[in-house]
């Protein structure tokens, strides 16, 4: 089998069949040009109805499938029950693209054959031993073992639909895991094999914080840039100017159509999760971080302190709340009525020096 071409191998397949019968089965799998046509297409070129079609597909198959046995297909028989085995090995169920690929790098990974993929879905459609779900707005397109192991399937996604729902729509990678874990063990799969059924279904996705979750959800698949910003401030962990901001998300390809900088920055401006902590930096207001400007931070750290601070020890609690250089800092403190400097090179606001006199 590995070292025939598959054109040959369909080509004495399909010989068997009415020459009718052969043509709207190449076209309804793309096999001689790579586009696949549907029911309603065929019947156009060929001046038949759709049903006509879908009856002449059903019964060429009937035909192909009557000769899986016929000794002369012994390669074939081979392909199949390969195809079988590795299927059963993960659950019965496998997306299309997966599965298609796995079988060629194993059967034809030599051959540089037009259209190979649709020639092999072909056959493993045509065998009637494998089974295809085309792609639904819910799921993308599988091949799998019998209807049982459909049922199960839905069944493992339901369960994690709940368990995502229970968490508030959306998981962190180590409660995920968690997840995937129980389902495994609670339906005597693997991992990979829980993972595989997961990865059929259109509703699940993953942000840049590998946060996993509905797409409907605005921090798994982002609607406006301000949820887009929010989850690179929450990635990088750090204030960030506008403009590096606006350079990431164009660099990472964040946002499906460009952006410009002046939106970036109204987006910032406009959204209450989002505080200026410098001269065009911006922080996580969760952070702890708050708005204003240096000398409106210096006067509420001077204004709650019970005693005089040192210039560092001022330093230290405005780096937890505003982005400003030092020397910034000390122009502020000098050029601020409210503000004494004590002998002792603390400072303290003039009025607290009559209560401590006092």
């Amino acid at each position: 089998m590995k070292d025939k071409k598959l054109s040959k191998l369909i080509n004495s397949i399909l010989s068997g069949l009415y020459p009718r019968y052969a043509k709207i089965l190449e076209k309804r799998y793309g096999l001689k040009d790579g586009q696949p046509r549907s029911l309603e297409e065929i019947g156009k070129e060929e001046g038949i109805t759709r049903e006509r079609v879908r009856q002449i597909i059903e019964n060429g198959q009937k035909k192909i499938e009557e000769s899986f046995n016929d000794s002369s297909f012994l390669d074939w028989q081979e392909y199949i029950n390969w195809a079988k085995n590795h299927l059963s090995l993960w659950g019965g169920i496998r997306k299309e693209g997966l599965f298609l690929d796995e079988i060629k790098n194993h059967f034809f990974h030599r051959e540089k054959e037009r259209f190979l993929e649709k020639k092999i879905k072909f056959l493993l459609i045509s065998s009637q031993k494998i089974f295809f779900q085309p792609r639904s707005q819910e799921r993308e397109s599988f091949f799998y073992l019998n209807q049982e192991a459909k049922k199960r399937l839905e069944k493992i996604l339901f369960s994690f639909y709940k368990k995502i729902e229970n968490s508030g729509g959306i998981v962190d990678s180590q409660k995920f895991s968690k997840i995937i874990t129980s389902l495994a063990q609670k339906n005597s799969l693997s991992e990979s094999t829980i993972c595989s059924y997961l990865s059929l279904d259109k509703r699940i996705g993953i942000n840049i914080l590998g946060e996993i979750g509905f797409k409907e959800n605005n921090f798994i698949k982002p609607r406006n840039i301000r949820d887009q910003v929010y989850l690179v401030f929450r990635q990088l962990k750090t204030p960030l100017h506008f403009k590096e901001l606006h350079q990431l998300i164009k660099e990472k390809n964040l946002w499906p159509r460009q952006i410009s900088l002046h939106t970036v920055h109204n987006e910032l401006i406009r959204d209450p999760r989002f505080v200026l902590v410098g001269r065009g930096t911006y922080a996580l207001k969760e952070w702890g971080y708050q708005g204003g400007t240096t000398k409106d931070i210096l006067l509420t750290i001077l204004e709650k302190s019970k005693k005089p601070l040192s210039f560092e020890e001022i330093k230290k609690q405005l780096d937890k709340q505003f982005i400003s250089k030092k020397s910034t800092i000390l122009l502020n403190l000098q050029r601020m009525p409210q503000v004494k400097k004590l002998p002792n090179g603390k400072y303290i606001l003039k009025k607290k020096i009559k209560v401590l006199r006092a």
